[in-house]
């Protein structure tokens, strides 16, 4: 059992496909699944729901309110519980305390399943991986927009300018939403960070972007109509990389081919991960903290993507067998105060000998 908003909770949406910003309930029971909810979502939600029964809740209400009690919505799913014998629900770690403590009160009995909640997610069917490649392809579409403006700027004191104006994080980042916004996309928190403020993976970024240092941009959009997402790293400089910065460029982009060909049906996220660690530190990139900051690389390899940015299975310190059909990202990075940070991410499926690349755009750092 879910109640929960399908805006908000991607396990629910991925099992009725009904997108409502308010709570509904959501039931499987008897090779049935039941949506439960207000009327004022009841037509429609017969119309978009794929569920095999949809179920108004006002009859409970009013069964309810005859009684002079104002009812919560756990009230009325009892009433609904009671004619059907529904006594144990199993609901997701997320599932409201409010909600699970009142149906414990009046007899249910409710225990909750660790994630994945629905292990098939993981496996995306071509449909979904169409959705994630179209996601992925307006991702590039503002990547190549943004390298263009970097491309077109010019050095003044150590910063970029365009004209006449410096080329700030916020000032790209606009452009950017304006884009996503066109295309019927939303990216929040696009990540621009340029010098050392890209150490921190997920700052986003601000002030004006520098000259001669690396910049990280990071695009995750997600497509208003189909809820899948992309998701894209490039680092870009502009001006002149000297020579240690050339080589942490280089050695991230073999970290990343490394990964990818360690990819196919039946690896260990965990082992894949460990091998671009080692990768790293035999290159003399160590990673640890120095002045109270963390560097080096300190963050997974990568993670699975589809209706949320991060869902299973990990690319990390923590256990996962890929299997094909999983769509994940690869995304090793290397991090130092002082020269900056940098980071490459692919989105890709996994297949049965390796993998099917939904990334395009090209790995070049000087533009």
């Amino acid at each position: 059992m879910f109640i929960a908003a399908t805006e908000t909770d991607a396990n629910l949406y991925y099992a009725c496909r009904f997108l409502v910003s308010d709570p509904i309930a959501y039931l499987e029971f008897q090779g049935k699944r039941c949506l439960l909810l207000s009327e004022l979502e009841l037509g429609r939600a017969r119309l978009e729901a794929r569920v095999d029964q949809v179920i108004s809740l006002l009859p409970h209400e009013n069964q309810i309110r005859a009684t002079g009690k104002i009812p919560n919505v756990t009230d009325m799913l009892e009433i609904y519980f009671k004619e059907k014998k529904i006594k144990r629900f199993v609901v997701p770690g997320n599932f409201p305390i409010a909600h699970a403590d009142r149906l414990r009160e009046k007899g249910f009995r409710v225990s909750f399943r660790e994630d994945p909640f629905f292990p098939e997610r993981a496996l995306k069917t071509e449909e979904e991986i169409q959705k994630i490649a179209a996601s992925q392809a307006a991702a590039e579409e503002a990547l190549s927009l943004a390298a263009d403006h970097l491309r077109r700027s010019r050095i003044s004191g150590g910063i970029l300018e365009l004209g006449g104006e410096p080329l700030t994080a916020e000032r790209l980042r606009r452009v950017l939403n304006q884009f996503f916004f066109e295309k019927g996309y939303q990216a929040q928190n696009t990540i621009i960070a340029g010098g050392d403020q890209a150490c921190d993976p997920h700052v986003r970024g601000s002030g004006p972007l520098p000259a001669h240092s690396p910049i990280v941009i990071d695009i995750f959009p997600r497509s208003n109509d189909t809820r899948y997402w992309g998701d894209i790293t490039r680092t870009f400089l502009r001006g002149k990389a000297s020579p240690e910065i050339s080589k942490q460029y280089r050695d991230v982009q073999r970290a990343q081919e490394l990964g990818l060909s360690l990819l196919r049906d039946g690896a260990d996220g965990m082992a894949l991960h460990q091998a671009v660690a080692d990768f790293f530190k035999t290159e003399g990139w160590e990673t640890g903290e120095q002045n109270g900051k963390m560097q080096g690389f300190i963050h997974s390899t990568g993670h699975g993507i589809g209706l949320d940015i991060h869902e299973y299975p990990k690319i990390g310190r923590t256990q996962s067998t890929l299997k094909s059909g999983n769509a994940v990202t690869i995304e090793p990075g290397l991090y130092y105060f002082g020269r900056g940070g940098i980071r490459l991410e692919d989105t890709v499926v996994v297949t049965q000998n390796g993998h099917r690349n939904l990334t395009r755009f090209p790995k070049e750092l000087v533009i």
